[in-house]
């Protein structure tokens, strides 16, 4: 089976997603568009100090509330792969990334980050 293709749509999607997130005042340090090795499909995954204080699972009704808050359609919600800080690949990325001027729009892909094979990648933020 073949590699699921990211297209503008989602692009879209996920930079209001981010969006959304922010103005409920969630600082969300490290968001990208990421297809792993071990998933099958594409993954907007997300990291932040504020949800390794509360957790994953209380970290995802963070999101979605304020999805939800925003009117935002839970059938165009993609699904959402929060990580902590500490996570081995968000460390690697924020150690590498993490002092550049700009990172959005970059894409990553064919390699290992941290403990993950990264197939493809679109970056958001990493700081």
């Amino acid at each position: 089976m073949g590699q699921a293709l990211l297209v503008n749509i989602d692009l879209d999607a996920g930079a209001e997603i981010l969006r959304i997130v922010d103005k409920a005042g969630v600082n969300v340090s490290v968001a990208l568009w990421v297809n792993l090795d071990e998933y099958s499909d594409w993954r907007l995954l997300m990291s932040s100090r504020q949800f390794d204080a509360v957790g994953r699972h209380k970290a995802a009704g963070l999101v979605f509330d304020a999805l939800n808050a925003a009117g935002f359609p839970i059938e165009k919600t993609p699904t959402i792969f929060i990580l902590p800080m500490t996570d081995p690949s968000v460390r690697a990325l924020r150690r590498i990334f993490g002092k550049a001027k700009t990172v959005e729009g970059m894409r990553l892909g064919g390699q290992q980050i941290g403990n993950r094979w990264v197939e493809d990648a679109y970056v958001y933020r990493i700081s």
